[in-house]
């Protein structure tokens, strides 16, 4: 319920106990006003009271201040002095809402002079009682669409051996390197931190074999999980697809969100011969580089 201030009466505010939060010279607001009173609703306040804390003059240059105080509890058409944190009516002070156990958060009141020479007018309520609930800005949904545009960037992919061949017949070893990505992205002009996180690997061996799709990134060589066998000779390449799962939160906000979608990002490695090797006495030792002889 509104509590207004009644311009006919006469007290003063100097024994008053009131906590000024600092703020700019003026304010900017889009609400309705009644006679003395200037409503926002609680998140347009919240946010007014935000900007004036974050820049504020040295106190005796403010011609704005704001409090948060309780109001009185007034009904009807009954109108009264009401200042923030006290109240000389017979009413009482209004009960504040069931937040749902979070501490509520007291109105939000106003005052104003010309010039730093000139008295303060009346305060005058901006916002009532608001539940924590009312003045958060409701989180901005990274959707799928937007989750792909974000810059994931290629998986890594490693061949075992790597040395721009492999045995026909032998275990080609490939792995790629598991872990989430963090990112960054605006959403409406909100800062948004979003983690992309692996969850499915797809290998393409280009041999005309269906592609091997795992949860496991690999491992290397010996502890190696995921492999492939060529049974041809000639040329090889292969092709790993990554899926991602997101999941975000507003910077500053403690709760992350899951993106409803997935993203894939791709990586191919470069072009290598499947080759055929026989066994037979040389004189040289053959090393890691195939020797003529070898």
């Amino acid at each position: 319920m509104t509590c207004m201030i009644k311009r006919a009466a006469i007290l003063t505010l100097a024994s008053l106990p009131i906590v000024i939060i600092p703020t700019v010279a003026q304010a900017d607001f889009a609400g309705e006003a009644s006679d003395d009173v200037f409503e926002l609703s609680a998140r347009e306040a919240q946010r007014v009271l935000e900007a004036h804390r974050a820049s504020a003059p040295p106190p005796g240059e403010r011609l704005v201040e704001y409090t948060r105080g309780m109001m009185c509890n007034v009904e009807g058409p009954v109108t009264d002095i009401s200042y923030p944190g006290w109240c000389i009516s017979d009413y009482g002070l209004s009960d504040p809402p069931d937040c749902g156990g979070d501490e509520p958060l007291d109105p939000l009141w106003r005052r104003e002079r010309d010039s730093a020479a000139d008295p303060w007018r009346w305060w005058t309520l901006v916002s009532g009682w608001a539940c924590p609930a009312d003045v958060a800005d409701p989180a901005p949904v990274v959707a799928a669409e937007d989750f792909r545009r974000l810059p994931i960037g290629e998986p890594t992919l490693h061949l075992e051996p790597d040395r721009g061949w492999v045995l026909v017949n032998k275990e080609l070893v490939v792995r790629s390197d598991a872990g989430e990505r963090a990112l960054r992205t605006d959403l409406l002009g909100v800062p948004v931190e979003v983690v992309a996180t692996p969850v499915e690997y797809t290998w393409d061996f280009h041999d005309g074999s269906a592609p091997l799709t795992t949860r496991s990134p690999g491992r290397p060589y010996p502890e190696h999980d995921v492999s492939h066998v060529y049974r041809r000779t000639g040329a090889g390449q292969v092709t790993l697809t990554v899926t991602w799962t997101g999941r975000y939160r507003p910077v500053g906000q403690t709760t992350w969100r899951d993106v409803d979608g997935t993203a894939r990002t791709s990586a191919t490695s470069a072009p290598f011969d499947v080759v055929e090797r026989r066994a037979h006495l040389v004189a040289d030792l053959c090393e890691t580089d195939v020797a003529p002889a070898c």
